[in-house]
């Protein structure tokens, strides 16, 4: 199967409580990179690092992310059979 790097765009609302982190786990077949950003409702970037675990990416912000806000989190050079 031959694989072809991709982007994808998430959208994540938080809600209730204020978050530290936030871990995204993609299906068996598809392949994150490192190459994760992390933007706001007004389009600024939003301070974080990423770590990997496998194939589990691990965003942690420098300051936590209040209920009410909207993030995009960009994720780029993603391999994905389909």
């Amino acid at each position: 199967t031959k694989f072809s790097p991709g982007s994808y765009s998430l959208k994540v609302h938080v809600m209730g409580q204020d978050i530290s982190t936030l871990t995204i786990e993609p299906q068996q077949s598809i392949v994150l990179s490192q190459n994760i950003s992390v933007f706001d409702q007004s389009n600024r970037p939003v301070a974080a690092t990423v770590s990997m675990n496998g194939q589990t990416a691990t965003i942690a912000f420098a300051q936590t992310v209040k209920p009410g806000t909207t993030l995009r989190v960009e994720l780029k050079n993603v391999r994905n059979p389909y």
